[in-house]
């Protein structure tokens, strides 16, 4: 599913020249090459040089590149091609600036190289068990969590915590100790720049070339080179070991098949204008200040916003309080969902990679609940993309309830659909999406709308749903009750249950389902459709169905008792208590007994307040209106049983 998505961003770049698509292939395949480069290579630099001269290789020959294998493999043949050229051009040539010079050694680096694994071992035996037992492999074997985690019998959430917090330990201790000898920084680019450098040479505009992933730019921090090979290979990286875990995991998640989106634009944009700000030295021709003006003392008063890699990490630490309970991972999800909308987007796709499966699953909910977030759509994405099942399907049963579409069945339409809407406002969407629903529906052979129909019987279209929308309005504006109409003239009685049901929820009035309800209740039908029509009729504007209703259960016979417990529940919610006296009355004449939990549980007890028992019966039932039938209005207090 990853390899089909990056093919169509690169069919999409080679097409109509779309920067962004290439920006959003580099940002979810350049930590797997770099990850590789720094195998094949030593130097970072030439790493960084390596994955450079991939994408730009890519870049020129993209008309070879046919689809039948998948992009990030091509890429990676690119990689290992372009490994074994530089190879052979160093064999070639001697460079006087790489032989050996009889020089003495510096005392100071030679002294710290030697120390290092001094320092180290002795860090981690001070460290607890828990810790020691999951940083030894990882550093100095390059085990990868998950086969740490097999090893130990833990889970891979459990394990990545534990790394998170024993290197943020480790780099508490060694910081300190190796700052004197400068051994704090790697002299390497970042992708950053390698990622501008790639969009520079494909002619992009220089405001693509400038917008960086989030997720991209987590990998290289302060200039430092991110790779398990170099962390393992250079004390340089441990005073940075904690923000580095952020983007070894981004790496690890991209290899499992994870999917790392792009940033939005308005967000780098004021990201990099805030750096910007931050960086800029004050001007020596201010001008000068009024006898009003606070100045910058008391503007300082006010504190400054959190570098986003802050915040960034402070969330990253709450989901990995308990990384694998879902339950602390909703209701963290639901803090964050409560920021200001662009922020919440940002976060969350970059933390996206670092989530575990049974979090993913439910991180949608505070996104497409309650109304649904501004940004619910570009969320539903990341799961729809990510490369689990499971999270994919989550993803597919709420865009349901936008698109109209079951996009488990299509992912090349739900691809192009994506493409199209989910930048989109929500409410605009979803509007668009009914009135399409309906059109296409009436124009489809009976046999595709049957289809159709049926696939999405369980859509939610309450009024007020997602977004806000009047969902019921704007389908009966665009001919849904005449869609209905066609559906009850169908053949298929699931077809005819699922036009009953969305009746109801369509807010059909009295005179259309006085025409299309109530003849399915009066005349002989399948107990199935009786059944959905009295759901149709369970609303408060309904009171004059009450007659419809008590007629059937004072005619119900055994073979229709799947439908009087609906029957029930649908005077119940109308609520008009002038329905009980009669309710009684039917339950003393019924000799089977069978109407007593029908009518009593899900009818009489909820329109009364009484906590029902198996032996309320008619006469007991009888007997408890004798005594409380002053409780109500007069002109319900005065009905007689009969």
């Amino acid at each position: 599913m990853k390899d089909a998505s990056l093919a169509a961003l690169f069919q999409r770049y080679r097409t109509h020249g779309d920067g962004r698509a290439l920006a959003t292939i580099f940002d979810r395949t350049a930590k797997e090459l770099l990850d590789l480069a720094c195998h094949l290579v030593r130097d970072p630099l030439e790493a960084e040089d390596l994955v450079q001269a991939t994408f730009v290789t890519a870049i020129q020959k993209g008309a070879r590149y046919d689809g039948s294998t998948p992009l990030q493999g091509w890429l990676y043949g690119i990689l290992w091609r372009e490994a074994a050229r530089a190879r052979r051009r160093a064999a070639r040539r001697v460079e006087p600036q790489r032989l050996p010079e009889r020089q003495a050694a510096d005392p100071t680096a030679a002294a710290a190289e030697g120390e290092l694994p001094e320092a180290v071992s002795a860090v981690l035996a001070r460290l607890p068990r828990h810790y020691r037992e999951v940083l030894e492999p990882l550093l100095f074997e390059e085990r990868r969590p998950e086969h740490i985690a097999r090893t130990l019998g833990r889970s891979p959430g459990t394990v990545r915590s534990q790394i998170h917090r024993g290197l943020e330990e480790l780099r508490r201790a060694l910081a300190p100790r190796f700052a004197a000898h400068g051994l704090l920084a790697l002299p390497t680019r970042g992708l950053a720049s390698v990622r501008a450098e790639v969009l520079r040479a494909a002619g992009c505009a220089p405001t693509t070339a400038a917008l960086g992933s989030l997720a991209t730019l987590g990998l290289t921090l302060g200039g430092a080179l991110a790779s398990k090979a170099v962390v393992v290979g250079a004390a340089a990286t441990l005073a940075s070991l904690a923000v580095a875990w952020v983007a070894l995991e981004g790496s690890g998640a991209a290899a499992r098949g994870g999917t790392a989106l792009e940033a939005e634009a308005p967000l780098a944009a004021a990201a990099t204008t805030a750096h910007a700000a931050e960086a800029r030295p004050a001007s020596t021709n201010a001008p000068a200040r009024s006898a009003g003006d606070p100045g910058p003392a008391a503007a300082a008063v006010r504190p400054a916003a959190p570098p986003f890699e802050q915040t960034l990490a402070h969330w990253l630490a709450r989901y990995q309080e308990r990384p694998d309970d879902w339950r602390h991972g909703l209701e963290v999800t639901g803090e964050l969902a409560a920021l200001p909308p662009d922020e919440a987007l940002a976060l969350l796709t970059a933390l996206w990679p670092h989530l575990s499966v049974p979090v993913k699953e439910q991180a949608l909910k505070p996104f497409v609940f309650d109304g649904g977030h501004v940004h619910a759509l570009q969320v539903l994405h990341l799961a729809a993309t990510d490369a689990v099942p499971s999270v994919q399907e989550r993803a597919f049963d709420y865009l349901e309830s936008y698109a109209f579409r079951d996009f488990a069945l299509d992912y090349e339409g739900y691809l192009s659909w994506a493409e199209t809407n989910r930048r989109r406002p929500v409410g605009e969407v979803l509007s668009d999406s009914a009135r399409l629903f309906v059109a296409e529906m009436l124009a489809g052979t009976p046999a595709a709308r049957a289809e159709r129909l049926l696939g999405l019987r369980q859509l939610d279209l309450r009024a007020g749903g997602p977004a806000g929308v009047d969902l019921a309005a704007v389908m009966r504006a665009a001919g849904g009750l005449r869609l209905l109409e066609v559906a009850l003239g169908d053949a298929n009685v699931e077809v005819q249950r699922v036009a009953l049901r969305w009746s109801g929820t369509l807010g059909a009035g009295e005179g259309w389902l006085r025409s299309w309800v109530v003849p399915v209740i009066e005349q002989p039908s399948p107990p199935e459709l009786v059944a959905a029509a009295f759901d149709a009729l369970a609303r408060k504007d309904c009171g004059w169905a009450q007659d419809v209703l008590l007629g059937y259960l004072e005619r119900a016979t055994l073979a229709e008792a799947s439908a009087t417990a609906v029957a029930g529940r649908a005077l119940a919610e109308i609520g008009d208590p002038a329905a009980i006296p009669r309710m009684i009355g039917i339950l003393l004449r019924d000799r089977t007994g069978k109407l007593a939990y029908d009518v009593g549980y899900f009818g009489l007890a909820k329109l009364t307040g009484v906590t029902w028992q198996k032996t309320y019966d008619g006469t007991w039932w009888a007997e408890w209106w004798e005594k409380n039938r002053r409780r109500f209005p007069a002109e319900v207090a005065g009905i007689e049983v009969r």
